[in-house]
């Protein structure tokens, strides 16, 4: 009995192993793309908010804040493909 846990155990610790470590690194990956993603959002704004009345107005009408969005959107997505690659090749 005692040669079945042991058994037992060496063929799952290194699956869980594998496991805790994927989403240690999957966690750290994702506050790290947050922040990053948050910070450069957080400096558009400030630089939006610094725009004269009328050039706000024309680039409102002109659809700006609309592409600013699509465009951080893509970033995102972006950064997460490459981060889900990169943690592929780093687990196996």
């Amino acid at each position: 009995m005692a040669n079945l846990g042991v058994w037992l155990l060496a063929m799952a610790w290194p699956l869980a192993k594998k496991v805790l470590t994927m989403l240690g690194i999957g966690w750290l990956t994702y506050e790290g793309i947050t922040t990053l993603t948050n910070s450069v959002i957080q400096a558009a704004q400030n630089n939006w908010g610094q725009i004269t009345g009328a050039t706000l107005q024309l680039a409102s009408l002109g659809g700006i804040p609309d592409m600013m969005g699509i465009i951080c959107g893509a970033l995102v997505a972006r950064a997460a493909l490459v981060a889900v690659g990169k943690l592929g090749k780093i687990t196996t």
